[in-house]
């Protein structure tokens, strides 16, 4: 899979704002949790929306992310940490919350783990938002350009895989699956498409792009509402306190 332009991506994030749902598991990663959230890490966070709503409840936020012109967006309440989910450049037991929401998928996904694991404080909580086979199969991009589910098939990790790997590592590990509805207008669906609001649009052809926007404004006209389900996967786990700061030693 070629490399993903985040400078691009970041640009593409302007048609991509965080959706009330989304900010309401922003929310519940750091609230009416078992042991009290300090500090919480966004591991591949972006512009930093989500730990901008940590921010918000007092937790010490902090965005880990590669790519500078991302970070560039990040709000001053929020702590910005250039770097890798495969290197975190963290002490061992040092963050209450690790969180990744649509980025396992960037990079070695079991050695992003590994790390994340490593820098979990004692009894530490780890979340994960991600697509699996479930979002592939019913994609409304697919709909229209179909090599997205084949690409994101290719890049997503499959669930199932990411929970026995944290078995393995003697995590508690819990699986559900998260349907949020998505509700926009046809123009802002196209304007977003060509802004390449998501990075699996980097690698849909021009031909494939025009072909299907083609197709989807023949069934859709200005008036209408545009509404979709994405089938996001939640896995959240708990670091026991033996492991804590073991991993990657």
């Amino acid at each position: 899979m070629n490399h993903v332009n985040l400078s691009s991506l970041a640009r593409g994030y302007d048609y991509r704002p965080m959706s009330d749902a989304a900010r309401r598991r922003a929310q519940e990663a750091v609230v009416e949790r078992t042991q009290p959230i300090r500090v919480a890490l966004d591991i591949g966070g972006g512009r930093g929306s989500h730990a901008a709503v940590w921010a918000d409840a007092n937790v010490f936020a902090i965005v880990l992310d590669p790519s500078t012109a991302m970070l560039a967006h990040v709000p001053e309440a929020v702590h910005r940490v250039c770097g890798t989910a495969q290197a975190i450049p963290f002490a061992a037991a040092t963050v209450d919350l690790v969180y990744f929401h649509l980025s396992i998928h960037y990079g070695n996904w079991r050695l992003s783990l590994d790390e994340a694991c490593r820098v979990m404080a004692r009894r530490g909580q780890g979340l994960i938002y991600t697509l699996g086979e479930r979002h592939h199969r019913q994609s409304f991009l697919n709909h229209w350009f179909p090599s997205v589910g084949r690409v994101d098939a290719g890049r997503f990790p499959n669930p199932a895989d990411i929970v026995s790997h944290l078995g393995r590592l003697g995590c508690d590990v819990e699986f559900s699956e998260i349907d949020e509805i998505v509700r926009t207008t046809p123009a802002r669906f196209r304007c977003s498409v060509r802004a390449g609001y998501v990075s699996t649009l980097q690698f849909v052809s021009n031909d494939e792009l025009e072909q299907g926007l083609a197709a989807f404004d023949r069934e859709y006209v200005e008036g209408d509402s545009v509404e979709y389900v994405l089938a996001l996967d939640r896995i959240a786990w708990s670091a026991p306190d033996t492991m804590s700061g073991s991993v990657g030693s």
